[in-house]
């Protein structure tokens, strides 16, 4: 049985439930909350969110890119 949501629905409950914003928001270098943050959105085909997350990731921290 499914769960009711579409892949979108569940990638933007994954976003709000790990709290990617607020923590971005409060440690503005957590390169593992925009990485992560990034390949969620590119799982909702937000490329651009997902590429500016990604490039702040690499920026933060070269294993990341």
């Amino acid at each position: 049985k499914g769960s009711g949501y579409n892949k979108d629905e569940k990638c933007q409950l994954a976003i709000n439930e790990f709290h990617y914003d607020k923590v971005i928001q409060l440690d503005p270098n957590d390169v593992r909350a925009y990485y992560w943050h990034g390949w969620i959105y590119g799982l909702i085909d937000q490329h651009a969110n997902a590429d500016a997350d990604k490039a702040k990731a690499c920026f933060l921290d070269n294993l990341y890119c």
